[in-house]
């Protein structure tokens, strides 16, 4: 009968532990969902890869990012454009490539091996992935072309600003 009296309490101990622990991560979870929301998120998810400035005459900066695929759109990429714009106003002269996967994306040591040249290892993938270019010419002229469809292969050129000369 002791032995039942004492199994009892024990269970009765336990389950107000548990029902404690319980309400405890139920706060926690409470605390970190509303501290999430105050936080930024960006509504486009990308990541620079490649960010360099060319030393020419007319400085160039040259950037590589890699973007999902499923957001990949005329909308998304104007959005990822005016971010890269308002983060690096300088050099004038910007050229921005977007990536849809990373096999389309030089590694470091490609990069280095091929910075004098041209190559064509990549030209395979030119079709299989959607891909972005964006220009910013030194006169303040925009333009980009984009990947509107893969079969059949099919881009489209936006000019954003078109000065005249």
């Amino acid at each position: 009968m002791k032995q039942i009296i004492l199994l009892a309490i024990i269970l009765v101990f336990s389950v107000s532990i548990s029902i404690g622990q319980t309400d405890e991560d139920q706060k926690l979870k409470d605390y970190l969902k509303r501290r999430s929301e105050v936080q930024y998120y960006a509504p486009v998810r990308y990541v620079i890869v490649y960010n360099w400035i060319l030393d020419k005459s007319i400085p160039e900066r040259r950037m590589d990012i890699l973007m999902d695929e499923k957001q990949f759109n005329k909308e998304n990429l104007e959005e990822v454009f005016q971010l890269i714009k308002k983060r690096f106003p300088l050099p004038m002269s910007l050229d921005i490539t977007v990536h849809t996967n990373l096999a389309t994306i030089e590694t470091p040591e490609e990069f280095e091996m091929l910075k004098d040249s041209v190559d064509s290892r990549f030209s395979h993938t030119y079709s299989k992935y959607k891909k972005a270019s964006y220009s910013r010419w030194e006169n303040g002229r925009e333009a980009y072309n984009y990947t509107i469809s893969l079969s059949p292969y099919k881009e489209k050129l936006i000019v954003l600003n078109d000065i005249e000369f």
